[in-house]
């Protein structure tokens, strides 16, 4: 048995956390799914938390949900994070995230709600905000990603809007993202092999 820190939601959008312990990942999300919370996140515990009273019952909270308050972003001065475009691996995190909330059985507007609130490094909050009130007007969500070609190619859209209308957006999101991780894993191979020679150069002068 494992124990398990989490982040849900509840059918209202509330914001929950706390402690549970199963057989694994799975297991946990399953349980979490049964008492009506869509995960956000499932981490394995560590520390303190790690070391709290097993339970006997296979997936069994060890402490109730509470009801966390979600952080306000400060606003970003000249809108300079906004509009920067994000770097290949923080794309491919947010669209990772993404399609494990819509696998998790959560519908797309409640999702990207949930994007909005956890959107950090690369995809800002504002840049998620618009694209759950897009999507929440009647817009599709490539549709939505469209409007910001400088954070979505039109390769991305093109693969999302296959997705969409394939019935499998959860795929296809999945996909996308590890195309970009493996992209910006080559790529910083490439860099790296680009200036060792440089550096050679310059020392042996």
């Amino acid at each position: 048995m494992a124990q398990f820190t989490y982040k849900a939601r509840s059918k209202s959008g509330e914001v929950m956390e706390g402690l549970l312990e199963s057989s694994d990942r799975a297991g946990a999300m399953s349980q979490l799914k049964g008492d009506g919370l869509f995960p956000v996140s499932i981490e394995l515990a560590k520390g303190k938390a790690a070391k709290a009273k097993r339970s006997s019952s296979p997936t069994k909270a060890l402490n109730a949900p509470k009801a966390i308050q979600e952080n306000k972003k400060p606003s970003r001065l000249f809108g300079r994070r906004r509009n920067r475009k994000p770097k290949l691996q923080e794309s491919a995190t947010w669209l990772l995230q993404l399609a494990n909330l819509l696998r998790s059985g959560m519908p797309l507007t409640l999702a990207l709600n949930s994007m909005v609130s956890i959107s950090g490094k690369g995809i800002s909050e504002e840049i998620a905000e618009e694209l759950k009130k897009n999507v929440t007007e009647g817009k599709t969500l490539s549709e939505a990603m469209s409007k910001h070609t400088q954070i979505f190619n039109e390769m991305s859209v093109n693969m999302v809007r296959a997705g969409e209308e394939s019935g499998a957006l959860e795929q296809v999101l999945r996909r996308l993202a590890i195309h970009f991780d493996r992209f910006a894993e080559v790529q910083s191979k490439f860099i790296s092999a680009m200036i060792y020679p440089a550096i050679v150069c310059l020392v042996g002068f």
